[in-house]
């Protein structure tokens, strides 16, 4: 079957068809899971280059700077590429050099752009920086205390905070609420916070007051202190006296009393209790409570409005002073960016950018929020408007291309509205100049799995106005192979019988996760063959036919939420499984992680015994209970100031005390990740953690903490307990921090991460779990009507009118939003899939797995649960019949292999390999001999292992070129300032503008203190008129090029080469200045074979051929070009 007939016989075809040549339509793309999107945008930014549309202006929107990287490869890929119209040809070539300026990348990279070449417009420095998210998330906290400050600075200010107090609110919450009103700080009201002395009309007193006398007096006529009426009535006239006495006083005590109305027991009381008319007394104190009720709650809302316009006018004069300054974060260039695009007086901008943008294409359009498809439909449209009106604007045919899943819109938390997307599709659908194109076909899952998820999910994911997509059914690939015997269930489910749920009963949570815990390490047993059966099969694709064994790292674990990862682990651990958790919040989430926390915690604040004796508890610091009982009974105090009482200075706690209070003296001239490194490396943690078969999980985890601290110390140089601060923000549900932690593949390992992180990722084996957990209720403590009125809820009870009606909306949001998460999850699957039924009970809930049973497929096969025996080390003591000396001997074995993996380098120049590198031997006979590998290399510091570098098919062999002639003679200026000048010179200049090399001369002699500028130029203009250069000038080049790979050994590689270009057939040549006096043939073969281990490394990562290393000697007395053929592919 030709690939021809492949693409005819997709269900989709029309569409990708549409895709690819309907350049003058506006297309609005739905792209179903693992359907080939970025393949068909990749093709469609091609066709538009090769109409005619500079690569520069089409703006291509990404969701991370990840995926922006990818898609600008993939374009450069496919641009490479020949063609056999020459015109076409030029275009890609143009297209090609023009593609690292092209604006490609993410929403808010292209936002900065258009501020930077618009500040007079903007309003902001020529000059503007990206505030990254831990800068951005101290910032705020500088603005809380600008907020606290403001409320607690004026008498009417801190009237109203005293109100709210009064009613229960806690500050936490209302920092809460901040923090969200500042994620929104656009939407929020304008106007100024007006002063208020919440004067009450002595009517409105009177109205309260007055009835109490008389209520007073027909109270006398109960003949008993008992009755339940007496009773209230008293605790309302009570509190009636205590109103009066405080209005007499201050006012701001009386509106707090206010809020304490007693409101229960007026309908009570004994007719036989009572000489006059109960019922009259009834009516009368309950008149009494409703009217101070109401008055109440007026105060209540008069306060609360207050407050809110308080913070709101801190919050937008902070943005208004980022935006002076030029410090912007992420919202605020999307603010600015969309500012600048808005109404008359910024006609002429949007005019500009109008024109020199001809298409917009946004990809994971589903997870756009309002604001970033307001500056793309303002942007592709020729027509102005003013703020309210821009989802009218005309969209000229062919200026946008969208394309998303709605069922992959998950981001509800990050402003990103399903709403936007399934209005913009309503657009398309009624516009003559749109298309809509649907992308059915899905090459990343087998059919078997694509069947089940067709089958549960559509069901679960029904079409709902504003608020779900219908569900489009995926397609296998047609041309994928039949799936061989022994491959293992494409899908199955665990969990679906719960164990005493034939007798009506259910599991406890901690039952339910210790069991799905233990059933998850059994099936990842299974898959890898460790059951007694075969290993499971992996099919990467329609051209893999013959499958392989699934191994460790093709398995995936996914959790909707951190709550079962403890227990997870535990099960993994018990089982011998090697995992790693690839997600950030799920890092901050593990027990080693959060002990250290602890135990920082208890440093920053000494007051704290109850974190001190938490801390003390840690496996870091060991002190058992009965040991901590002792310290207590016999005078200790929970404080590490504090000296030892008289008989316990010797005890384990005793000690672990005193290190800690050493550890506090650091606290004021080391950073926090100092502090952290000194805690593991007096408390021996990473020696510890060898005890486990997890250890290198436990190193990873910790170093990724002590490295991103470190990263915090740089951007902030603030406390420890301002870093425990910003910690705690890590481990919340929904914080916005980056998820991906980077990939280590130096061991084959189970990775566990959450469905948020694994979006746009795909694994051959998935096991979706945690599924049974309740979902817990979400706090919505400020939301937004569709007419922009914000209403904001600070607990029960007090809130603002109308924000019980958007909490209800907003949770109806979030139950479709989790149904499709549980299809993000499934849809990551590529050969098998798992899912964990297991829940509180089989006939309810609201957890995910009750979801997911209620679209239960009968007949999926269901695996069996079975007790996996432990395979952890038993804890023992050292046998007493063993002597020291054995126990020493043991121990320097040991440390004698640890001490031997340590001596190799972290990371090694390529520089300084390739000159401690003995020559190559003389080759005869066509052979060539390889260099020394490290066991061959000569030992010491001064003789560095050179790597061991593949044998060539044939030797590399020296082939002269011809030398441009030497202009003129000039002072032989020479040694490491002078080449470093020459480097920088050659970086700077532009390769097809020979005066460039003159504008930045001065200013690089300058800086490297050259005393002769002409000098330094002559060697400049002979290599710039060199034949390598000027072929590196008429093509796709890069200058002062990094380079890094990991070594056999797992050593870094690093280095930078100075000139590499690529001819249009896709070959590169690597190019190397040099300022030699003179080149020895012991010089010329180390610049060789540093040369060589270039090449190696550029081959190693494009996969492409480097056929030539050249040498560009620049000095007057060895001008020449030295090339050597490579054959290392």
């Amino acid at each position: 079957m030709t690939p021809e007939t492949l693409q005819i016989e997709l269900v989709d075809e029309d569409a990708r068809e549409t895709i690819r040549h309907e350049l003058g339509s506006s297309v609005f793309v739905e792209a179903g899971a693992g359907s080939g999107k970025t393949r068909e945008m990749v093709q469609r930014v091609v066709a538009l280059v090769d109409r005619g549309t500079p690569i520069t202006a089409v703006v291509a929107i990404t969701f991370t700077e990840k995926a922006a990287g990818e898609l600008r490869e993939r374009v450069r890929a496919a641009l490479g590429a020949g063609s056999d119209d020459d015109a076409v040809r030029s275009r890609r070539g143009t297209a090609l050099q023009d593609l690292d300026i092209a604006p490609i990348g993410t929403i808010h990279s292209f936002a900065a752009r258009i501020i930077r070449e618009n500040p007079l417009e903007a309003q902001v420095p020529p000059g503007i920086e990206t505030l990254d998210e831990i800068a951005s998330s101290l910032a705020f906290e500088d603005r809380w205390q600008q907020i606290v400050g403001a409320l607690f600075g004026k008498p009417e200010h801190s009237a109203a905070m005293e109100v709210l107090f009064s009613c229960d609110m806690k500050l936490n919450t209302l920092r809460d609420t901040a923090k969200a009103m500042d994620r929104n700080w656009d939407r929020l009201p304008s106007e100024e916070a007006k002063k208020s002395d919440f004067t009450i009309p002595d009517t409105e007193w009177s109205k309260i007051v007055r009835p109490c006398d008389e209520l007073r007096r027909m109270r006398g006529g109960c003949k008993t202190e008992d009755d339940l009426l007496y009773i209230a009535t008293g605790l309302l006239l009570g509190w009636a006296n205590d109103i009066e006495t405080a209005r007499r006083g201050a006012l701001r005590t009386a509106l707090s009393h206010l809020a304490k109305v007693p409101t229960k027991n007026f309908s009570k009381g004994s007719k036989t209790k009572w000489t006059g008319d109960v019922g009259e007394v009834r009516a009368l104190a309950k008149d009494i409570s409703d009217r101070a009720v109401a008055l109440k709650e007026t105060v209540i809302r008069q306060s609360l409005d207050l407050v809110i316009v308080v913070m709101a006018s801190v919050l937008r004069e902070a943005a208004d002073e980022r935006r002076r300054q030029g410090r912007l974060e992420f919202h605020d260039q999307l603010v600015l960016a969309r500012d600048l695009l808005v109404g008359e007086e910024h006609a002429e901008v949007r005019a500009r950018l109008h024109g020199r943008y001809a298409c917009l294409m946004i990809d994971e359009f589903q997870d756009t929020d309002p604001i970033q498809a307001e500056i793309a439909l303002r942007l592709a449209s020729s027509v102005s408007c003013g703020p309210d009106d821009w989802r009218e604007l005309p969209v000229d045919g062919g200026r946008l291309f969208t394309v998303g899943d709605p069922k992959q819109s998950i981001y509800r938390f990050r402003r990103a509205d399903i709403e936007t997307y399934l209005g913009f599709q309503e657009r398309a659908a009624a516009e003559a100049s749109s298309s809509i194109a649907t992308l059915q076909t899905n090459f990343r899952s087998v059919g078997p799995v694509l069947e089940w998820v067709n089958a549960v999910f559509g069901v679960l994911i029904e079409e709902e106005h504003g608020r779900q997509p219908a569900y489009v059914p995926l397609v296998p690939d047609p041309a994928r192979p039949p799936l061989p015997e022994g491959f293992g269930h494409p899908v199955s489910v665990i969990g679906l019988t719960l164990p005493g749920a034939e007798d009506g009963g259910k599991l406890k949570a901690a039952e339910l996760h210790e069991r799905e815990a233990r059933h998850v390490a059994h099936t990842v047993l299974t898959a890898l063959g460790r059951t007694g059966g075969p290993a499971w099969r992996h099919q990467e694709g329609r051209d893999d036919a013959e499958t392989r064994p699934v191994t460790e790292e093709d398995i995936a674990i996914l959790l909707p939420t951190r709550t079962s990862l403890e227990v997870l682990e535990k099960a993994l651990d018990e089982a011998g499984i090697v995992y790693r958790a690839e997600a950030s919040s799920l890092v901050y989430g593990a027990a080693e992680v959060r002990e250290l926390m602890l135990i920082l915690q208890a440093l920053a604040n000494p007051a704290d015994s109850g974190r001190l004796v938490l801390a003390l508890r840690t496996s870091i610091l060991g002190c058992g209970d009965d040991e901590l009982a002792a310290w207590r009974l016999g005078g200790g105090w929970w404080n590490y100031r504090a000296d030892a009482p008289e008989g316990l200075e010797d005890t384990r706690v005793a000690r672990t005390l005193l290190a800690l209070r050493n550890l506090s003296q650091e606290l004021s001239r080391s950073g926090v990740a100092d502090l952290m490194e000194c805690v593991l490396e007096q408390f021996l943690v990473l020696e510890a953690a060898t005890d486990s078969p997890r250890h290198r999980e436990t190193w990873r985890r910790l170093r990724f903490v002590v490295d991103q601290a470190r990263a915090w110390g740089t951007a902030t140089h603030g406390s420890l307990r301002d870093y425990l601060r910003w910690a705690e923000t890590q481990t919340a549900e929904g914080a916005r921090v980056k998820e991906a932690v980077v990939p280590e593949t130096d061991a084959k390992a189970v990775r566990i991460t959450t469905v948020h992180a694994a979006k746009g990722l795909e694994y051959p084996v998935v096991i979706l779990a945690g599924t049974g957990t309740k979902v817990p209720p979400t706090t919505h403590h400020v939301l937004f009507a569709e007419d922009g009125a914000m209403e904001v809820s600070l607990k029960t009870g007090l809130s603002t009118a109308g924000h019980g009606e958007l909490k209800e909306r907003e949770k109806e949001m979030l139950t479709a939003e989790r149904l499709r998460l549980l299809y993000v999850a499934c849809t990551r699957a590529q050969s098998h899939l798992v899912v964990s039924l297991y829940t509180v009970s089989e006939t309810g809930g609201s957890s995910h797995a009750a979801q997911l049973r209620k679209a239960h497929v009968a007949g999926t096969p269901e695996l069996p649960f079975e007790v996996v025996e432990s395979v952890r080390r038993p804890t023992e003591t050292v046998p007493e019949e063993r002597s020291w000396d054995e126990v020493l001997a043991d121990w320097t074995t040991v440390s004698g292999r640890w001490a031997e993996a340590s001596r190799v380098e972290g990371s090694r120049s390529v520089t300084r390999v390739a000159h401690a590198a003995p020559p190559t031997p003389p080759v005869e006979s066509g052979v060539s001999v390889p260099s020394p590998s490290p066991a061959q290399a000569p030992a010491g510091d001064d003789a560095p292992a050179a790597p061991h570098l593949p044998s060539p098919a044939e030797p590399e062999r020296f082939v002269p070129l011809e030398s441009p002639p030497v202009e003129s003679r000039h002072e032989l200026l020479h040694g490491p300032e002078f080449g470093t000048a020459l480097h920088r010179l050659m970086e700077l200049c532009d390769l097809t503008d020979r005066e460039s090399l003159d504008r930045h001369a001065p200013a690089v002699a300058e800086l490297h203190d050259l005393p002769d500028i002409e000098a330094l130029l002559a060697c400049a203009r002979w290599a710039w008129d060199s034949d390598p250069v000027r072929a590196a000038a008429a093509g796709e080049h890069w200058k002062e090029l990094p380079v890094a790979t990991v070594d056999e050994d797992g050593a870094v590689l690093e280095g930078v080469v100075d000139l590499l270009y690529r001819e249009p057939g896709g070959d590169y040549f690597v190019v190397d200045y040099k300022t030699d006096m003179a080149l020895s043939q012991v010089s010329q073969e180390a610049y060789r074979q540093q040369l060589s281990l270039y090449a190696g490394q550029l081959e190693r990562i494009t996969g492409g051929r480097v056929r030539e290393l050249v040498l560009v000697c620049c000095q007057p007395t060895v001008r020449q070009v030295m090339a050597y053929e490579h054959v290392g592919r």
